[in-house]
Formats: structure tokens, C-alpha cells, sequence
């Protein structure tokens, strides 16, 4: 079965890699007894509320924020984000983590533009595949009317975020670009001067595809902005040691990300199992499939007892999957996802799954792998199936 490697797939620890990063050693210190301490809490995400991270900040500084299961659900890596503003007692000096996104692209979508209908894994096709790309598409979004003063590449934050992330495993083939820029801007509010200094991190996964000529001249890019840490001050200049400062004080909760790993084992856990059973189940079928065509070449007299100890056993099998796969539905909803194969027939696939493949001799491919090719992965020529809503 396809398994994908992913390069830091849990959106709030990439989070705070990049806010934990960008504190300056050079930077004075806060002290300690002039600091106040905040939770940011996942108030949502589990049974109860938890504290996902802590931030420090000088007396009398508001602090909003929380951790937000509010992306793309059929996005593997856009599914939940952080988002957190700490301001100061007059209003005219903040800290902001902007929570990012997933996207992905294909080259061939310039040519065949109703592709891009479709998505990739489940992620919405968007044509950027840089991080100038990024800040053309969404500065004038996020901050409309504002006059861009500076901007530069920071290759320093990218070397932060690769040596906390560690080494990433990738496909033959695959690129991993970890891009990020700071952006000083400047624009009006209620009749103020703002100038804001704006940091966004992304990181990007090239793969060569198929072009319609058949060559491996095209590109699949899958992109996830790990997130924008910015600090603004009205009527004065953006200071990036006051960034470097709250952002040296941030602190990810430990019980937090033990409960947040439990919680993808779970979900691992489920998917291998549900998989698992689906593939015994089919081993059965097909075992009785072929118990039966040697039976009937062989002309062997093969007693009806036989044939139907064959069928049962495979009822049996099927029957002790759905038995459990019901029983995993009812523990975890929706763990089933429904998929048409080629034939019309309706598979159940682990909700964890963003792609099937249907491979020779009725035995389908689940995969989380934007770059999943069936007959370089398993030797076997493969077509891809379409999810089925309302079953």
C-alpha cells in the first residue's frame, strides 16, 4: 500500500517552528519577571480543551488566538492552523502569526485549464509555485492599499526551519524548497500611518510528470505556506526585535503534542487496519476465483462441498471486515469513504485516503502521495478511481 513521506504534516508544529525560529539569540532578552504568561488552547480539537502553546509578552499585552480545525478537511495539509495577535496596551504596537494553507499545481493545467477543476489530493490548484508568487497573490489581500518599502529573501530562516524540521525522506524524483522573504510594508488605518514587517515561510514539493506528449516534462508542485509572523507599529517603524523577543518566549505544551501524536497514530492506526482487512478479504475472493478456474480447466471433480466451502470462507472474510470496518465507523466517523471502481461497483476505502487506484485483479491502492504512480510503486499498471458522496 502506498504510504507518503511527510515533511512535517502537522500544520501547528510547523507553526512553531517558524515562530520559535525567529527569535534572534542576538536580541536582548525580556526579563522574566516583567513578562506575562498566555495560553494559545485547541479548544475544539479533542474530548476536552487543551493548551497547545504558551507566549510571553510584557504586562497589560492582550493576547487572542487558538488553534483552528477549520481548513481544508480533504486537504492532507491543510486540515488544522494556528492563529495568534498579541497587542500592546495602546493598540499601536502588535505581533500576528497569520495561519497559512495548502495548494498544489500542475504545469499541464496552462494547457488543459479544466484540470485544475479537480484539485490535487484534495487541495485546491492554485498557479503558485514561489514564494514571490505567494506575496503578489495574497499581500493585496490580507493588506489592501498598502505600499510595499522593502523586500528580501531570507535564506537564514530557511536554513532555521530545515535544521529544526531535520531530514525529510523524499520519492525518487521528488525536490523539497523551503522559501521564505520578509516584506516591510506601510499603509493608512483610521487615519494613521501603519508599517508592518511581515516574515512568510512556505514550503514546496516538485515532482516531474507526465506532459500530454508522454514525456516527464510537466511538474506536480505541492505547496503549504507553514505560516506569516509579522509585527506592526502605528505611526512609527516596525520593530523585528519585538518579533524576535515574543517569539523566543513561545513554548509548545508537552502533554498537547503527546495527545496531537496520539491522535495521528490513531488515525494511522485505523487506515493500516481497515486496509489490512480489506486486503485479506480480497486475497479470499480472489484465492476462490482461482481455486475455481484450475477446478474447471483441470476438469477435476471438485465436490459441490468444496465450492461451497470456498464461498464461505470468503463470506466469512468479507463479513468480518464490514463487521469491523462498522465497528471502527462507529469509534471514528468517517473512517469509510465510498469510491466508484470501473466497473460501477462501491468500495469502502479508509477516510484517510485522498486518492484510490484500482490495480489488476481487483485490488485497490489507497494513498495520501500526491506522487503516487502504481506502476513505479507496486509494478502494476493502475487507473484512479473517483470518490462517491451521499453513501
Amino acid at each position: 500500500m502506498a504510504q507518503l513521506s511527510k515533511p512535517c504534516l502537522r500544520p501547528l508544529l510547523c507553526t512553531l517552528v517558524v515562530a520559535c525560529l525567529l527569535a534572534v539569540q542576538s536580541s536582548p532578552p525580556l526579563h522574566a519577571s516583567a513578562l506575562v504568561t498566555h495560553d494559545i488552547r485547541d479548544e475544539f480539537g479533542f474530548e476536552q480543551p487543551l493548551t497547545a502553546m504558551t507566549i510571553q509578552t510584557p504586562p497589560d499585552w492582550v493576547v487572542t488566538g487558538a488553534v483552528q480545525w477549520a481548513g481544508n478537511p480533504q486537504c492532507v495539509f491543510d486540515r488544522m492552523k494556528v492563529h495568534f495577535m498579541a497587542t500592546a496596551p495602546d493598540g499601536k504596537q502588535w505581533v500576528e502569526m497569520i495561519p497559512g494553507g495548502a495548494w498544489a499545481w500542475n504545469s499541464n493545467f496552462q494547457t488543459f485549464p479544466q484540470m485544475a477543476q479537480q484539485g490535487v489530493m484534495g487541495c485546491e490548484s492554485r498557479p503558485i509555485i514561489d514564494i514571490q508568487g505567494f506575496v503578489d497573490t495574497y499581500l493585496p489581500l490580507i493588506r489592501p492599499g498598502a505600499r510595499i518599502l522593502s523586500s528580501r529573501l531570507r535564506p537564514d530562516v530557511v536554513d532555521e526551519v530545515r535544521e529544526m524540521m531535520g531530514p525529510t525522506q523524499l520519492q525518487p524524483g521528488q525536490q523539497q524548497r523551503i522559501e521564505a522573504m520578509e516584506i516591510r510594508i506601510s499603509y493608512s488605518a483610521q487615519g494613521a500611518t501603519v508599517e508592518e514587517l511581515l516574515i512568510p515561510v512556505l514550503m514546496f514539493l516538485d515532482q516531474p510528470v507526465a506532459d500530454p506528449y508522454g514525456s516527464m516534462n510537466a511538474r506536480l508542485t505541492l505547496a503549504m505556506a507553514i505560516g506569516t509572523m509579522t509585527t506592526a507599529t502605528v505611526d512609527g517603524k516596525a520593530d523585528e526585535a519585538v518579533l524576535d523577543r515574543i517569539g523566543e518566549t513561545i513554548k509548545p505544551d508537552p502533554s498537547y503534542q503527546q495527545r496531537l501524536q496520539q491522535h495521528f497514530q490513531q488515525k494511522t492506526q485505523l487506515a493500516v487496519a481497515a486496509s489490512q482487512r480489506r486486503l485479506a478479504a480480497q486475497r479470499a475472493t480472489m484465492a476462490a476465483m482461482r481455486a475455481n478456474r484450475q477446478a474447471s480447466r483441470s476438469q477435476v471433480d471438485t465436490t459441490g462441498s468444496d465450492l461451497l466451502d470456498i464461498q464461505m470462507n470468503t463470506w466469512i472474510n468479507n463479513s468480518e471486515m464490514n463487521d469491523a470496518g462498522h465497528a471502527n465507523t462507529v469509534n471514528m466517523i468517517q473512517e469509510r469513504r465510498p469510491w466508484q471502481t470501473t466497473t460501477g461497483a462501491t468500495i469502502y476505502m479508509p477516510q484517510e485516503y485522498q486518492a484510490v487506484y484500482q490495480l489488476p485483479n481487483q485490488v485497490y491502492a489507497g494513498t495520501n502521495d500526491p506522487f503516487f504512480n502504481p506502476l513505479q510503486s507496486v509494478g502494476e499498471f493502475g487507473e484512479q478511481l473517483q470518490p462517491l458522496s451521499g453513501q
